[in-house]
């Protein structure tokens, strides 16, 4: 085969297979005429389509794309990364601190400002609460 050929070749091996069906029936076995006949398929679909079909990428087909993508999905959702609980760990080191402003009748409110005051520690009167039912729950598990 000359280069030609073999570059038309593996032209009509990357089509679908209505195109090479189409190609081969269009021919006798004559190896001209086939050659000749891929030639002038791939100028007229090159020819119709907005860009140049890529030599160097092979199209792959649609269901084996959405069999990829299903694929990539799945191990996105396995590998959710575990947030860091900078906060939570922060209450944690206050936590008698926390229980003892508590006995003494100091509000939600109240124990967040002192913590934002003293300890530079943000947080939310609700992530407080819900941080701290946590951790009295462990606390008490161990007792």
């Amino acid at each position: 085969m000359t280069d030609i050929q073999l570059e038309l070749w593996q032209w009509l091996t990357r089509q679908g297979p209505k195109t090479i069906l189409d190609v081969i029936t269009a021919t006798n076995t004559n190896v001209e005429l086939f050659f000749s006949q891929v030639k002038n398929m791939r100028h007229r679909l090159e020819k119709t389509t907005s860009r140049k079909i890529d030599e160097k990428k092979i199209a792959q087909p649609l269901c084996e794309m959405e069999r990829i993508h299903e694929l990539r999905m799945d191990r996105m959702r396995k590998v959710k990364k575990a947030k860091s609980k900078k906060k939570a760990l922060a209450i944690e080191r206050q936590y008698y601190t926390i229980k003892s402003l508590r006995k003494k009748g100091a509000s939600w409110n109240e124990i967040v400002e002192y913590l934002t005051r003293y300890h530079r520690l943000n947080v939310t009167r609700q992530y407080l609460y819900s941080v701290m039912t946590e951790l009295t729950q462990k606390y008490e598990e161990k007792k």
